[in-house]
């Protein structure tokens, strides 16, 4: 009886055995079966970003025509910056209004230059720190608790010197200016 079971035993295993090695044999087929099909789809794809050279010079450039002079567009400038318009803000209104896309491409410099030219140059950054910390103390006027906000202004306040010791440097703030 001990003969009659291990050899039933022995069938059992090696059918767990053959089970095994079809298993195997399952998975090393789909394995090579799988860097064939990802291959594939990598070459499609790449022939999909493919642009042929006949149809990249097909495409036409972007002429513009402008109607202004490069001293009117600088003259516009200078007038915007007289009203209290920053540099980032007249390359809007001279995109959106006028149809002006680059102010370099048109007079070669950009607008910050002319308007250091012209001393109109405004610290912009400097200025929006300042206005933010104004903004910050008048909230806090109202919200005394505000912890949040009181260290905000700390951190807003350091920017303040911090940059205004860079222009002192540089030069564009006088030694004398205080907040």
């Amino acid at each position: 009886m001990a003969k009659k079971k291990a050899e039933e035993e022995e069938i059992v295993s090696d059918k767990g055995n053959e089970d095994k090695n079809k298993s195997s044999e399952q998975l090393t087929e789909t394995k090579k079966k799988l860097p064939k099909q990802l291959t594939k789809s990598k070459e499609a794809k790449s022939k999909e970003k493919e642009i042929e050279p006949e149809a990249a010079a097909k495409v036409p450039e972007k002429k513009v025509s402008l109607k202004k002079s490069p001293k009117e567009v600088e003259e516009l400038i200078v007038r915007l910056a007289q009203k209290g318009t920053t540099a980032a803000n007249i390359g809007t209104i001279l995109r959106d209004n006028y149809g002006i896309p680059k102010v370099k491409v048109l007079t070669g410099q950009k607008i910050g230059k002319i308007l250091e030219k012209h001393n109109l140059k405004a610290l912009s950054d400097l200025d929006n720190l300042i206005k933010k910390a104004d903004e910050l103390r008048k909230h806090l006027q109202k919200n005394k608790q505000d912890q949040v906000a009181k260290r905000g202004l700390l951190i807003t306040e350091a920017k303040i010197s911090k940059l205004s010791k860079y222009y002192k440097k540089k030069g564009t703030l006088p030694e004398s200016w205080k907040r």
